[in-house]
């Protein structure tokens, strides 16, 4: 086998390797009158070429149509259903009330926590939007390469 075609092989062997390795994620999205942006966040995320994750959209007492919309997604009645989107990795979570002494959106967050099966915890805003479908991907495998635990961004608003 000619050295570049090894090399490639190889590459491909390590990444398949590491994909299989990657862990479960938690991906925590709380919202609260969102109803603009929470289906393109959703639809970003369920888009993800991600191997293994689940979403837990929170809707924090929305007075709009926020949950509505997170509904019409989990259940495919929303306007691009024919997208074939894994929407059974999608759980919503209803909050009416905030625990006592709690304010701001800290309660949502610990929601999803609590409701939470992944190995590692990812939190987002319900007005962000992944464009790229390897963003969930590249930041597992930056984790796993560098031995983190913890890891914080903040990317760029398209113009």
């Amino acid at each position: 086998m000619p050295k570049q075609q090894l090399g490639r092989t190889c590459l491909f062997g390590y990444i398949k390797y590491k994909l299989k390795n990657l862990p479960f994620a938690s991906i925590i999205v709380p919202a609260r009158n969102e109803e603009e942006h929470i289906e393109r966040c959703l639809l970003s995320l369920l888009s993800q070429e991600y191997p293994y994750f689940e979403i837990i959209a929170i809707d924090d007492s929305s007075t709009d149509g926020t949950l509505k919309i997170m509904h019409d997604i989990k259940d495919k009645t929303n306007k691009k259903k024919k997208t074939g989107l894994p929407t059974d990795k999608l759980k919503i979570i209803s909050l009416k009330d905030k625990p006592e002494n709690w304010t701001g959106k800290t309660g949502a967050p610990q929601q999803g926590y609590l409701q939470s099966k992944g190995d590692v915890l990812l939190f987002t805003d319900a007005d962000t939007d992944y464009a790229r479908k390897d963003v969930i991907l590249q930041t597992g495998i930056y984790m796993q390469k560098h031995g983190l635990d913890v890891l914080t961004g903040c990317f760029l608003q398209k113009n």
